[in-house]
């Protein structure tokens, strides 16, 4: 068996360090249904207009949690998802003016917890 590599624990920490921030940052903002991973979709979209395969493939969500994420935070409405006009198989997910707040207040979060 291959030891841990020693970054593995420290990059784990950090991990947990930032899933405590996102919870309190998000405490009044997203129920208790949500985990803070869901927080971290929004701020991963951000500004950028992306379909959910761009999501799953860029941001590391698995398919099946992804499109059951993106589908709560719309009813939540922190984000839309619109059809393709060419081909409605194609969906693209923006932000809500709700959704981009919120991204802000968690890059404002992340970008204190990476200093640490």
């Amino acid at each position: 068996m291959n030891p841990m590599p020693p970054h593995i624990p420290k990059i784990l920490s950090a991990y947990d360090t930032l899933m405590e921030e996102v919870s309190l940052l998000l405490k009044d903002e997203l129920p208790p249904v949500l985990p803070p991973a869901y927080a971290l979709i929004i701020a991963a979209i951000g500004e950028e207009a992306l379909t959910p395969k761009d999501i799953r493939r860029k941001k590391f969500y698995v398919g099946t949690n992804c499109s059951y994420a993106l589908r709560l935070l719309e009813l939540r409405e922190y984000l839309t998802v619109k059809s393709d006009r060419a081909d409605r198989r194609q969906k693209t997910v923006r932000l809500t003016e709700k959704g981009l707040g919120l991204a802000k207040k968690i890059r404002l979060s992340l970008t204190k917890v990476m200093a640490a």
